[in-house]
């Protein structure tokens, strides 16, 4: 397994609700909730950034990373998290939120695939979000 790929689970369902639901508070864009909609529908929660862009209209998947990990690095802070360092990368908040498919690294579209995190599925669901 690749430091990406980690499916470790590092907060529980209750504790993602309650980030989340601090961040709602604080408001919370619009897109952001879609990104994290689409993302859990998605099959197996799993979805690359060409494909969030696509169905969240952002115009691309730079557009993507800079939003979701926005979005991640919100839900990090309400969680007290910080994601482990990678060798040679900084900044990786999106591992908040989920891990990196492992095996083949690209899809059809040529862009690396997220799995969203199974407790932040369960805690979506919970709060009737997805």
């Amino acid at each position: 397994m690749d430091e990406w790929s980690d499916p470790t689970p590092h907060h529980t369902p209750e504790q993602f609700k309650a980030a989340l639901l601090v961040c709602e508070r604080n408001g919370l864009p619009a897109k952001h909730r879609q990104m994290l909609l689409v993302h859990c529908r998605a099959k197996n929660s799993t979805i690359s950034t060409g494909q969030l862009a696509k169905a969240v209209g952002y115009k691309n998947y730079t557009a993507v990373n800079g939003q979701y990990g926005t979005l991640a690095h919100r839900i990090a802070d309400e969680l007290h998290y910080i994601p482990p360092p990678v060798p040679g990368a900084t900044g990786h908040w999106w591992r908040t939120l989920a891990y990196g498919e492992e095996g083949t690294p690209r899809t059809e579209d040529r862009f690396y695939k997220w799995v969203m995190r199974p407790q932040l599925v369960q805690a979506l669901k919970e709060l009737n979000w997805a």
